[in-house]
């Protein structure tokens, strides 16, 4: 279980903001690769596959192996910067992991990934009328996410929007406990952290909120959404941070970052969020279905809740912020064989199984009938869960840059700028920054 908390920390929350994202701003030119592509030999196809090993597991390959005779598996450590580099040596890995909200336009844009429509045509495990709908974020036109041919398709996913609260810690602090099937709106989150978040001294007991520590972007995305603003331009080359809805969502967490209702540059902790939910010292937390995986062995299941996503205005908008999965290489040399692991990953056993953990919401309709619903827990998860699927939104995001760059410079800015007490000034500042990356990225994109 150790394992699948570490992976998905590290994919679900806070690749966003860290150099792993940020490093695919553009390909390092002239870098050379240690590691050789794969290929035939002696009748024998190796495929390069660089994915989280507890993810792509030793089970997995030997058992794909044994079904494929002549069909090989490198299992790569799946790393951002030694992927950037065997991209720019011409010796990509034919199959990768890859975040379905931001990898999927930004790669395809570049023509770094194969569009999958011939496979899907011909496959007997991944058919499209089976496909949930969550899938379309791999999709891309050439100019939008959303429309056109797959580059891509989800392992799993989760509506990341939604929150966990703990009853135990609201009952301690008076706090009624919220509806599970109708939105709270972001004031009544925010009077409910407040609530809840306890202090003693300089040191914070409890925290009211979770994951909310500093604006991400892929949060306010929707956020500003449900409250009838767009933060990227038509045609995806700008962001704005500046607009009424934008700065609204902006005002929101600078007052949780003020008043330490989360962990974040003023209440920093040695505990992540999740550990600190796990452990009762948080009310609410920011997290998808997948926190069904993550409480499962925890005290604070009994008590833990999930409730559907906030809205900041009258639009109930409820994504998913990142939809990890795989691709092909458009440089594989082996595709026909690529496309056997793809498809036995996202489709076969390993699907079934992954779908039975409740680490996340299965990419494929007819596998939601084996999500986990033996503790009370998970069953008042699945029927949250239920309500909130109609409410899914392919928030489309810009091919010009990483979300990982973006944040970057959002991050960058807001310890800072939460000591001035200007909002306005940072929203101004970000927007600036980030739309010179935007512009750059632009360059790269025939």
């Amino acid at each position: 279980m150790v394992q699948h908390v570490n992976r998905r920390l590290s994919r679900r929350r806070f690749l966003a903001g860290t150099a792993a994202g940020a490093a695919a701003v553009a390909l390092p030119a002239g870098c050379a690769s240690s590691v050789g592509t794969g290929g035939s030999t002696g009748g024998t196809t190796t495929l390069q596959v660089m994915y989280e090993s507890n993810e792509v597991t030793p089970q997995i390959v030997a058992a794909f192996e044994q079904a494929n005779p002549g069909l090989k598996i490198t299992l790569l450590k799946n790393d951002n910067a030694r992927l950037l580099s065997m991209m720019a040596a011409g010796q990509a890995p034919d199959l990768f992991e890859a975040v379905g909200v931001w990898d999927a336009p930004y790669w395809a844009a570049r023509g770094k990934i194969e569009s999958l429509d011939q496979y899907l045509d011909q496959s007997s495990l991944l058919k499209r009328e089976d496909l949930n709908p969550v899938n379309d974020i791999w999709r891309f036109d050439g100019s939008r996410q959303g429309s056109g041919p797959y580059y891509g398709l989800c392992k799993d996913f989760s509506q990341d929007g939604t929150i966990w609260v703990n009853k135990a810690v609201l009952d301690s602090a008076g706090v009624a406990m919220p509806s599970t099937g109708t939105p709270m709106s972001y004031d009544d989150l925010l009077k409910l952290g407040r609530a809840a978040t306890r202090k003693r001294g300089a040191q914070v007991e409890t925290f009211g909120l979770g994951w909310f520590g500093t604006p991400r972007l892929l949060n306010l995305l929707p956020m500003v959404e449900s409250a009838g603003g767009r933060l990227f331009s038509e045609d995806f080359t700008e962001l704005d941070f500046t607009s009424d809805a934008a700065l609204r969502a902006l005002e929101w967490y600078w007052a949780v970052g003020k008043d330490a209702l989360a962990p974040g540059p003023r209440a920093k902790q040695s505990q992540s969020d999740d550990a600190l939910f796990a452990s009762g010292r948080v009310g609410a937390i920011l997290a998808g279905y997948w926190f069904t995986g993550r409480l499962a062995e925890e005290k604070v299941r009994a008590t833990s809740y999930m409730l559907p996503a906030p809205q900041l205005g009258p639009n109930r908008v409820s994504s998913t912020y990142y939809g990890v999965g795989m691709v092909m290489a458009k440089e594989s040399k082996n595709k026909e064989a690529a496309w056997k692991f793809m498809e036995y990953f996202l489709g076969g056993k390993p699907a079934e199984d992954r779908a039975a953990a409740g680490w996340g919401l299965p990419a494929l309709k007819h596998l939601d009938s084996k999500l986990p619903r033996t503790q009370p827990f998970q069953q008042r998860a699945f029927q949250t869960q239920q309500g909130e699927a109609a409410h899914l939104k392919v928030l489309a995001f810009s091919p010009y840059a990483t979300n990982g760059a973006l944040q970057t410079v959002i991050d960058d800015k807001f310890a800072a700028a939460l000591g001035s007490g200007d909002v306005a000034k940072f929203a101004r500042t970000i927007t600036a920054d980030c739309n010179k990356l935007l512009a750059e990225g632009r360059t790269q994109v025939k």
